[in-house]
């Protein structure tokens, strides 16, 4: 039975949730607060053991990056719990006690009692955890590891039955309120909440400067802020430029008013103050007994340029130097840029990564475009053949906004600073996410690339790609190219992502392997403007090579090699020096872009090639869209390939010595010794099979 006012409804920002059904508890032993002997006392801590279908285990620590979401169980019961919600989230890991791992079926990784050592371990690895457990015990075990809020993890507690769901720790900046309501959808199960901002309908501020990407100088001084504002008191604002804050409050509750330094009532008063401004605030604006936040819009964009070899400290001088005189915050600077010249200058690095900037690279040409305020530089004409560096990369990567300073020398560096004009727009990073999409069939496609999908801005790929993903939907835009736009298709991404979108560059199979991964390499090799700061992930996709493999049979069980055909990137007389090279070595051959409609002889010629090392009666399969509407499938002699009529569409395989056709299947012998095996393999007949 639930308790009274639990919910079996799904949210809306979960609703692509499936309603919890626990699975059939997995019974695992008494589980409990034991230990499991006297070695795994001492170690207390992660055994790195990984239970399921990859027993290599995972190929970096668990939890690196402080993205990732650790659900942890201790009990039977709480195991069944703890599996279903790792399964629901999709990227988390789940910890299991090393004594009841051994029934559970699928991926999870196992610690060691006792669990306070444990914990003290994933603790800092990950951004957020779940621990399937009481409450008090939850409480007590944490309690030696706590911090602040702008760095401890955000924490759920679940009770064993996955009736009440808990907010336990960082429930705004780390995200357990929210994570513990989709929680509580999902399992049907009472969230509780206990932050004061949630239960009175009062804005949280540390939440609202996060999501709005700003930098208070003293979050300390929030939870007497807040105090303020639950007792009814009356808060000035004063937001630099305007803005909303005033207005959000308001429409909130807060008893708010508007103001400004040199106000009677912000300079003379008593009250609560909110400055909201990359300026540097006069004394006498400064309130009495602390009694004010400042909040850093960081709307500044630094314009940089020096000497070839300048060192970091003094870049950092020039900057410092140059705020202080204009009155400016050195918290309110939200980027850095410079000419794309500048990529492999050591200081510029430095000093970015000291602030902890992002850093953009622009071109010559877009510097060249933008206005110059100053008199034309002669060393920027002579090296660089534009009128100058830093004011013009200062109102580039602030997307047209007002330049506050205009340019200023310092020992050979110099600096530019203008406001930006869309300030979330300027801040925001983007992300690109090179996708493989698989043979075709969206049950082939992984889970990550999916989600990936679902959550993109802007999807870019080649038109047959993108009509595949429109299929799904995906809410996103689609910006679809011809064949042999590669580099255009890679340039629209990385611009979309320099506007602060999520962006998915499709790719076919896996974008690793002849695909979209290697156009965006040869931009970054060429030196292209791409910016360092800008994210880049690569979602791998099961390639054409497995697709075509698992409909021939097992073609692939000893070693091969991959060849492309096309000679559109790779001259012929290097292709053909590649095949014979791998026909020599006996390896199986997969053979990529067997044929165009201007390569004809392509798959003859190598067809011919392979037979001066093996027999024109070694199997051959040929794969016509794998996995895709016209699949065909089928497996022939080497020497009749040479009279075939194939696409792009298509992928060759030519076995080696040892490859025989047995019941249809093409096999290439692994080599594995079977005891008491009768009978040999023969050699069948090639056949054709249609169909998809």
């Amino acid at each position: 039975m639930r308790p009274e006012g639990a919910s079996a409804s799904v949210a809306a920002d979960a609703c692509r949730a499936r309603p919890f059904s626990p699975p059939a508890e997995v019974d695992l032993g008494n589980g409990g607060w034991g230990t499991a002997g006297q070695g795994a006392a001492q170690g207390g801590g992660a055994s790195g053991e990984e239970r399921g279908p990859d027993p290599a285990g995972p190929s970096s620590p668990p939890g690196v990056g402080r993205e990732a979401t650790a659900v942890v169980a201790v009990t039977g019961k709480g195991v069944s719990v703890g599996l279903a919600i790792s399964r629901w989230l999709g990227e988390a890991d789940l910890f299991v006690p090393e004594h009841l791992s051994s029934r559970l079926e699928g991926r999870h990784l196992t610690y060691r009692f006792p669990l306070s050592g444990f914990l003290a371990k994933v603790y800092p690895r990950y951004r957020r955890l779940v621990l399937v457990l009481a409450l008090g015990a939850a409480v007590r075990l944490l309690a030696p590891l706590l911090g602040d809020k702008r760095s401890d993890p955000g924490v759920v507690v679940v009770d064993e039955r996955g009736w009440n769901v808990i907010s336990l720790l960082s429930g705004h900046l780390g995200g357990a309120n929210a994570l513990a309501r989709e929680l509580a959808a999902f399992l049907g199960a009472r969230a509780v909440i206990t932050t004061a901002t949630d239960l009175s309908g009062l804005p949280a501020l540390d939440l609202l400067v996060e999501e709005k990407g700003w930098r208070c100088e003293d979050p300390g001084k929030f939870p007497a802020l807040l105090s303020a504002m639950l007792e009814g008191e009356e808060i000035l604002v004063y937001q630099e430029g305007g803005g909303g804050l005033v207005e959000e409050l308001a429409a909130c509750g807060v008893n708010v008013s508007p103001s400004a330094p040199g106000d009677p009532a912000w300079d003379g008063g008593r009250k609560w103050r909110i400055a909201v401004t990359d300026r540097d605030l006069p004394s006498p604006s400064r309130a009495p007994e602390g009694r004010l936040v400042i909040i850093r819009p960081r709307r500044l964009v630094l314009g940089l340029g020096c000497r070839r070899g300048t060192p970091g400290e003094e870049i950092e001088a020039a900057v410092l130097a140059t705020l202080r005189r204009h009155g400016l915050s050195p918290a309110g600077v939200s980027l850095l840029a410079t000419v794309a010249d500048k990529r492999d200058e050591p200081g510029i690095a430095l000093f970015a990564a000291r602030w902890e900037l992002p850093l953009r690279f622009l071109s010559r040409e877009e510097l060249g475009a933008a206005p110059a305020f100053s008199p034309p530089s002669g060393a920027a004409l002579r090296a660089l053949g534009i009128p100058g560096v830093c004011e013009q990369a200062a109102l580039v990567a602030g997307g047209g906004g007002e330049l506050l300073v205009p340019k200023e020398t310092y020992r050979g560096v110099t600096v530019a600073v203008a406001s930006a004009r869309d300030e979330e727009k300027t801040r925001r990073r983007g992300e690109l996410k090179v996708v493989g999409l698989g043979p075709g069939d969206v049950d082939l496609m992984s889970p990550r690339a999916l989600r990936a999908l679902l959550s993109a801005d802007t999807v870019v790929g080649y038109e047959a790609y993108v009509r595949q993903v429109e299929r799904i939907p995906v809410p996103g835009r689609t910006v679809a190219f011809r064949m042999g736009e590669e580099v255009e298709r890679v340039r629209a991404a990385v611009r979309e992502a320099m506007e602060g979108k999520v962006v998915c560059l499709v790719s076919g199979g896996d974008p690793g392997i002849y695909g979209m991964a290697g156009a965006l390499g040869d931009l970054l090799l060429r030196g292209e403007g791409i910016p360092g700061d800008l994210e880049v992930e690569m979602i791998p996709g099961i390639p054409a090579l497995c697709a075509a493999a698992a409909l021939l049979g097992s073609p692939l069980a000893g070693d091969f090699a991959v060849i492309s055909l096309s000679d559109y990137l790779v001259e012929w007389e290097e292709i053909e020096r590649r095949i014979r090279s791998s026909a020599a070595a006996d390896m199986v051959l997969v053979l990529y872009n067997p044929a165009s409609s201007r390569r004809r002889e392509a798959l003859a010629r190598a067809a011919e090639i392979v037979m001066e090392y093996r027999s024109g009666r070694t199997p051959a399969g040929v794969v016509r869209n794998a996995f895709r509407p016209g699949q065909e499938v089928c497996t022939v002699l080497l020497e009749d390939l040479k009279g075939m009529e194939l696409g792009m569409d298509s992928l060759v395989l030519v076995g080696n010595s040892s490859t025989r056709v047995f019941r249809g299947l093409m096999i290439t012998p692994r080599g594995h010794r079977l005891e008491g095996a009768g009978g040999g393999v023969r050699t069948a007949p090639p056949r054709t099979r249609e169909g998809g």
